[in-house]
């Protein structure tokens, strides 16, 4: 029982002392673990690249890190970063440097209006579902359409919002817990590394050289891959030097290409008299005007003309015949035509130096183009501009009168006769009269051009077919500012500074100077004249097309919209502020300008013995039409009213079909209530239930503002007053917290001095309706 007892002793002791150092084990290791932490938020990064894209030619992955430094501060945690796009219309580079900052991109489609932002909605509720609304969300925008979706998670799901933002509306900004400003976070970014593609073989570079130059009038294409240049042969001159303009600078498999034109080449051998040249003529010298490469079959290109003087097996006498066809003078009526030409200026396309500038005359359109058109007849169809003057008197032997006023420059009238144009010689660069030619091939180049050529290398951004549209409104818009809507041609660019704020980068455009770029609107603007004293005006179409809005605009401020024609100046004296000059619009007589007015503008018919009528046309609507338009104008007042897009009961025209659409949730058909264009059916409304406002400078951008009409604005406000008294418990408020309340409400003020007031007292006495009254307390 001893050895017994004892081997127990020895067990029990033994147990203790291995169960002490368990303990203490497990003691040491719980003490060296770390302390456990506050779990991060799961955050996501949502980037509608579309409304705010990445600085042009910067990094994006330094930006994308820049983002990550500023969000993580917070202890979040990522959990997504997402960009919704169409990578179709992104630029290749871009979406590589996304991919490289491991930023999830997701390809939409965007064949439907704000497919984009409808799928960043949807991630952004999925992401909020799975992570639960303990988590947090960046949303990286400056669309006002986010707000409600943003507000919604804040407030009821108590997600915190983080708001990465340039401009964006107050509404915007209130739905975030976190407002950033992109700009500071894409300072001073890098430039962005190209990467350049590897070499190319031949046949696909000629391909994609081809494709460039085709609508530009390139022939041939011969790539040298010893010396890295590549020469393009044209049929004319103008063809090449058009092509050296747009496709300068444009990028080959990631490479921009230098275009330099070699001009013509004239050989100075010429035949003997037996009519057989001695030798060929030698081969161009192409070597010596090779630029140095850029890399392996990505060259500069060099433009050739392929059509030359050489004049094989002619005599000396034929080439002088030659040039005195291409001379700038009438060889018939004009003395300088005496004067031949020298063939250095012929070769390297000089004029004469003795012409002149057309002077300004008065003359109807009618008797010009008779004119005009007999001369041409009798002149093989072409007439020299600065003989002009001569030839019109050897045909009718009459002057042209330069005494009666309003007078209008010779040149712009000629561009104003029907089927008659002013072009520019191919090869002397002299202003001619004569026959439009094809007048439709040129408009379908144009279009060509800007599928094709445009599309190589330029992904991403505005495209060079829409940079050009929005200049081709901002030259009408000058040119409309301008007095009889012309400027001299050495001030265009000074005055485009002051009137839009911003320099004019011909290059943008695809042109090196000026005048290439106005040559590309020639339904828009004609230069006339030359050197210093040329000038810019609009083309008689856009001046009928001004002088139509505005003489339906003096016809509309009068009784039953019709006017005598002897009454019209004194009435667009009163509508404009300014007395009537019909040498405004680029004609000397106001028949001119009727006669072209498009079918349906207005009607015209006699009155009296010596006088016109002019009205508007009526139209003819069923009831059914008047009915719909009835409920039309509720819901516009309706729309004006409640409508969050809208502010003080006013909302731009361009904005007001997306705004109906999203109000009432179905289109606004127009024809419905037996109108074509929605301005005619809001002006049917106007002024008995809406106002359209429209100063000088938003009619010329084409933009009008549509509000409530007073009567209108005031009710609105009757019942918005009460709304805000309802809502107090004693039904009365002190004027300015009213005024406070008012504006935090609706995001607005209220401009007394519209309703002839000048605060909000003035404004409550008079009223009309006694539903309010202000209480003076001690």
């Amino acid at each position: 029982m001893t050895g017994d007892s004892q081997i127990q002793a020895i067990k029990r002791k033994a147990n203790k002392e291995l169960t002490t150092l368990v303990c203490n084990y497990e003691k040491s290791a719980i003490q060296s673990l770390p302390p456990p932490s506050v779990p991060h938020l799961p955050v996501g990064i949502f980037w509608d690249i579309e409304n705010i894209q990445v600085p042009f030619n910067r990094s994006a992955v330094q930006l994308v890190e820049r983002i990550r430094q500023k969000c993580f501060e917070r202890k979040y945690r990522e959990s997504e970063f997402l960009v919704v796009c169409d990578t179709h219309k992104v630029n290749d580079e871009l979406l590589n440097d996304l991919n490289a900052a491991q930023v999830t991109v997701i390809h939409v489609n965007c064949v439907a209006k704000n497919a984009a932002d409808d799928k960043l909605r949807q991630q952004i509720q999925r992401f909020v579902d799975l992570n639960g609304y303990s988590s947090a969300v960046v949303m990286i925008t400056d669309d006002v359409n986010f707000a409600p979706v943003l507000s919604d998670l804040r407030n009821r799901g108590r997600v915190e919002i983080m708001l990465i933002q340039r401009q964006a509306a107050p509404a915007l900004r209130n739905s975030a817990d976190f407002v950033i400003n992109f700009t500071d976070l894409s300072e001073n970014l890098e430039i962005r590394r190209k990467t350049h593609s590897k070499d190319r073989p031949i046949p696909l570079i000629k391909k994609c050289l081809h494709r460039m130059s085709t609508n530009c009038g390139g022939r041939k294409i011969a790539i040298n891959p010893t010396n890295g240049t590549a020469f393009i042969h044209f049929k004319t001159m103008t063809d090449a030097r058009r092509a050296q303009y747009r496709l300068h600078s444009q990028e080959v498999f990631g490479h921009s290409i230098d275009v330099t034109f070699m001009g013509r080449l004239i050989d100075d051998s010429c035949s003997d008299e037996s009519g057989s040249s001695a030798a060929p003529p030698p081969p161009p010298p192409v070597a010596t005007h090779s630029p140095q490469p850029l890399s392996r079959y990505s060259r500069p290109l060099q433009d050739l003309m392929s059509t030359d003087y050489r004049t094989r097996g002619n005599s000396v006498s034929s080439v002088q015949s030659h040039l005195n066809e291409l001379m700038a003078y009438c060889s018939n009526h004009s003395s300088h035509s005496k004067r031949p030409a020298s063939v250095e200026s012929f070769q390297f396309g000089h004029q004469p130096s003795h012409k002149h500038i057309l002077p300004a005359v008065h003359i109807s359109i009618s008797k010009l183009t008779s004119n005009v058109h007999h001369l041409l007849d009798t002149h093989a169809g072409c007439i020299p501009l600065y003989s002009f003057l001569d030839c019109f008197l050897a045909d009718s032997n009459e002057l042209l009168d330069t005494v009666t006023r309003p007078v209008v420059a010779l040149e712009h009238l000629i561009s104003c006769v029907p089927g008659v144009c002013v072009s520019v010689a191919t090869a002397t660069l002299v202003k001619n009269v004569m026959w439009i030619p094809n007048r439709n091939r040129e408009p379908i180049e144009e279009s060509e051009y800007a599928a094709s050529v445009h599309s190589v290398g330029r992904k991403g951004g505005p495209t060079p077919g829409q940079m050009l549209a929005h200049f081709t409104k901002e030259v009408r818009e000058l040119l409309k500012s301008q007095s009889h809507a012309t400027i001299a041609f050495n001030k265009f660019v000074p005055t485009y500074h002051t009137h839009f704020v911003r320099q004019l980068c011909v290059g943008h455009y695809g042109h090196t100077k000026l005048i290439d770029l106005l040559d590309d609107l020639p339904h828009i603007v004609h230069v006339y004249g030359e050197g210093d004293g040329r000038m810019i005006t609009l083309t008689h179409k856009e001046q009928t097309k001004r002088f139509a809005t505005d003489l339906v605009k003096v016809l509309k401020a009068q009784n039953h919209s019709r006017l005598k024609l002897s009454d019209f100046p004194a009435a667009y004296h009163h509508v404009f502020g300014r007395p009537f000059d019909v040498s405004d619009y680029g004609v000397c007589l106001l028949d001119d300008i009727l006669r072209d007015l498009y079918e349906g503008t207005v009607n015209i018919s006699t009155y009296g013995s010596n006088d016109r009528l002019i009205e508007l046309p009526k139209r003819d609507r069923s009831d059914e039409h008047m009915r719909r338009t009835v409920a039309f104008s509720r819901e516009v007042v309706e729309l004006l009213r409640y409508s969050r897009e809208v502010v003080n009961f006013q909302m731009t025209f361009s904005l007001f079909i997306p705004c109906y659409h999203r109000y009432f949730n179905r289109q606004c058909r127009v024809i419905d209530y037996g109108f074509n264009k929605l301005i005619e059916l809001l002006e049917e409304l106007s002024p008995h239930v809406i106002e359209i406002i429209a100063n000088s400078e938003d009619e010329l951008c084409g933009e009008k503002q549509i509000r409530l009409s007073r009567d209108n604005r005031v009710h609105a406000l009757i019942s918005r007053f009460e709304t805000i008294l309802r809502h107090q418990s004693t039904r009365s408020l002190r004027i300015d917290d009213f005024e406070l309340i008012y504006g935090q409400k609706y995001n607005s003020e209220i401009d007394y001095f519209e309703f002839g007031s000048v605060d909000l007292i003035d404004f409550v006495d008079k009223m009309s309706a006694n539903k309010f009254r202000i209480v003076t307390t001690q």
